[in-house]
């Protein structure tokens, strides 16, 4: 699956050049914050800020989007 199209956060990732790469998003968030810093470094990515702000960094890297569901406006409506 290509990484960009991800539609499920239990969708395998295609691994880059890391060892012990995630296998899926939810192995991101997963992710503890020496191993988040070892999978940015090892891409040129910086390691300063949050583990949040580090994360989304490493999933915008990845070309990873997260399709967010909505509520339908037509339905609020009607409460």
């Amino acid at each position: 699956m290509n990484n960009s199209v991800a539609a499920r956060t239990d969708n395998e990732l295609i691994p880059l050049k890391t060892q012990n790469f995630p296998m899926t998003l939810v192995d991101i968030d997963r992710t503890n914050s020496i191993e988040l810093n070892r999978l940015l470094e090892s891409h040129g990515l910086p390691t300063a800020g949050t583990m949040a702000a580090r994360k989304r960094q490493l999933k915008n890297y990845l070309g990873v989007t997260i399709a967010m569901k909505t509520r339908n406006i037509d339905s609020l409506r009607e409460s």
